[in-house]
């Protein structure tokens, strides 16, 4: 067990995911208030849209893992696949879902389409750090600790002995990961805010009529040029939400793949077809 130590390449790896985790969420915040002027407070509304998609998950997970008994399926060391599924299904669902209880509910008072992309952003930000930087620097903490005093007197912190046994086998499995599986996690989460936002526009097209999308100029000029009333566009518009949901699944999916271990020394290919 004492062999078990971190790279430098590793170790790098996490600070550069944990950088990256908190800097744009942090960047993408103060650029679109001092360009866009929204109100402040549409950012929190989507921050308390990243806590209810927490409370959400456990919600779904109580009701099919415990009350359906679906735990043996939904398990990544027993059934990965399904388990990486289920993960991505539900994250889609419930993303989907808590924004347009928001845009629906939450924004009363805060309409436009800067204060909705504004709190859009606050709800991917929160979900960037609470998983993405939180994951790295809980990575990083366990990799600095293993590597100054070994993994026998980190194990012997632990009173519980099946503790023990989980911690080890998951600081084992921590230290072979490669560090382009490393790094393709991190910048999965942000890929996966990204698309979050991308999805959050298109649900709140598919809530709004063109007008309160568009800038009166660019309608005129639409009109003008191209001969379109984009009347087309607003009797397709129930398609978007569904939309919204397949993007995000099929954003998240790749992460949720990695993170039960399908993909070992696959990372790189997962995160360019993605």
């Amino acid at each position: 067990m004492s062999n078990v130590m971190f790279s430098s390449e590793q170790i790098t790896a996490f600070i550069v995911v944990l950088t990256l985790c908190v800097l744009v969420p942090v960047f993408l915040f103060v650029r679109y208030y001092m360009t866009k002027k929204p109100r402040l407070s549409s950012f929190f509304i989507g921050c308390l849209g990243a806590i209810l998609l927490v409370g959400g998950k456990y919600l779904f997970d109580m009701i099919f893992i415990m009350l359906l008994d679906l735990g043996g399926y939904i398990n990544p060391s027993v059934h990965p696949v399904w388990t990486a599924i289920y993960v991505a299904a539900e994250s889609s669902i419930l993303m989907t879902l808590i924004t347009w209880l928001l845009l629906r509910y939450g924004m009363e008072g805060r309409q436009g389409r800067e204060n909705a992309f504004f709190m859009l952003i606050g709800k991917g930000a929160v979900y960037v750090i609470a998983y993405g930087a939180t994951s790295a620097a809980t990575y990083l903490s366990v990799a600095l600790t293993v590597n100054q005093g070994g993994l026998d007197a980190y194990l012997k912190s632990i009173t519980d002995a099946s503790a023990r046994s989980t911690q080890q086998t998951a600081i084992t499995a921590l230290a072979a990961r490669p560090v382009a599986e490393i790094v393709s996690e991190g910048l999965l989460f942000l890929v996966v805010m990204v698309i979050q936002l991308a999805a959050g526009v298109l649900i709140y097209m598919a809530m709004h009529k063109t007008k309160d999308i568009l800038t009166k100029e660019k309608l005129a000029y639409i009109r003008k040029k191209e001969k379109q009333d984009l009347a087309w566009y607003e009797k397709r518009t129930g398609g978007l939400i569904p939309l919204a949901v397949i993007l995000q699944f099929l954003v998240i999916l790749p992460l949720t793949v990695l993170q039960v271990g399908l993909a070992q020394d696959y990372a790189v290919i997962l995160l360019i077809a993605d």
